[in-house]
């Protein structure tokens, strides 16, 4: 992993590539939306509570122990807007 976690990284590969659907946290969804940064920063730490290995996101599906450290650094991170 790099030293700092880019929020184009964390945005569009891990979290807008596993969470962004419509019947998940996409547009138009009952679940909170996460379709831009503003969105996905208000709720970070629920991000990353949610993604951490027992925590139950994505629905149906698992991330990596390598998307799972670059979402938890970001947000330890400040969750910036890099």
């Amino acid at each position: 992993l790099s030293s700092s976690s880019a929020a184009s990284d964390v945005y569009k590969r891990q979290i807008d590539g596993n969470c962004t659907s419509p019947y998940c946290h996409g547009t138009g969804a009952s679940n909170p939306n996460l379709t831009n940064y503003s969105d996905v920063y208000a709720k970070a730490s629920r991000v990353k509570a949610r993604t951490a290995v027992g925590g139950g996101m994505p629905v149906g599906g698992t991330l990596t122990s390598e998307q799972i450290q670059i979402i938890t650094k970001w947000v330890d991170g400040g969750a910036p807007n890099n």
